[in-house]
């Protein structure tokens, strides 16, 4: 004889799944296990009909989200990048030691390392929208900034403002996803961004490469043109983010 649950447990599992798992789209087999050997028979009825609706409203999502997001992660690894491009002339110019400009890369981390769990912190508080565009545009004039730079005390500042405004841009960026998508259904996302990744560094060595043939242009040195420039794309989707 099979034992049939009361509606209000009916109700209390359909509300816990609808929670937890936002875009199933397939049957968890343990669970589906479980109802046959206490006697139940999970309804299926609906699951067609609501996978379809399920699958539709997750590419809708990822549509939306996913694009901007990629850019963020790209953009943000070419700035934070293109300081190794620009270490030849940056030092000859600036006359940075060796040491000076090491101590200028760590500043950089040490501030990245620093300032993560304070953003995402703020990123929960102010919303994903609101605060990933506050501190694309913040690292986007950072990085323009650069071109301004006159000796080792200003290269140093700007290292560490940039460190910390960059360092809430990947783990808000892990955040914002998990928002969006149950954890079994994350694979995918994380997997686009760290693609993002890869292809940033592919991208930064030729486009660094051109800028710094700008060398003299406009009275400007190839370094702070490839700073002037690689800043821009930050404030241009910060704006589109918010």
């Amino acid at each position: 004889q099979r034992s049939m649950s009361s509606p209000s447990d009916r109700s209390s599992i359909s509300f816990s799944s609808s929670r937890t798992h936002s875009f199933n789209l397939d049957q968890n087999p343990k669970q589906q296990q479980q109802q046959q050997q206490q006697g139940e028979e999970p309804d299926h009825t609906q699951e067609p009909h609501t996978s379809a609706l399920l699958q539709t409203a997750e590419q809708a999502v990822s549509m939306r989200l996913l694009p901007p997001l990629l850019l963020l992660v790209m953009v943000s690894y070419i700035d934070r990048t293109n300081l190794s491009f620009a270490s030849i002339q940056l030092s000859q110019d600036l006359q940075l030691s060796d040491t000076m400009y090491g101590v200028g890369s760590g500043v950089f981390f040490l501030a990245y390392a620093l300032g993560q769990i304070p953003s995402n912190l703020l990123l929960m508080r102010l919303g994903g929208p609101v605060w990933l565009a506050a501190i694309t545009v913040a690292w986007g004039a950072v990085a323009s900034a650069f071109a301004l730079v006159k000796g080792p005390v200003s290269f140093m500042l700007l290292r560490l403002l940039l460190g910390l405004a960059e360092s809430g841009s990947l783990p808000g960026t892990w955040y914002y996803i998990s928002l969006f998508y149950p954890p079994h259904r994350t694979t995918v996302p994380y997997s686009l961004i760290e693609t993002g990744i890869t292809v940033s560094q592919v991208i930064a060595a030729p486009f660094a490469a051109g800028l710094l043939l700008l060398d003299g242009v406009a009275g400007l040195r190839g370094w702070q043109w490839l700073f002037l420039v690689e800043g821009l794309p930050a404030l241009m989707l910060g704006c589109f983010i918010r």
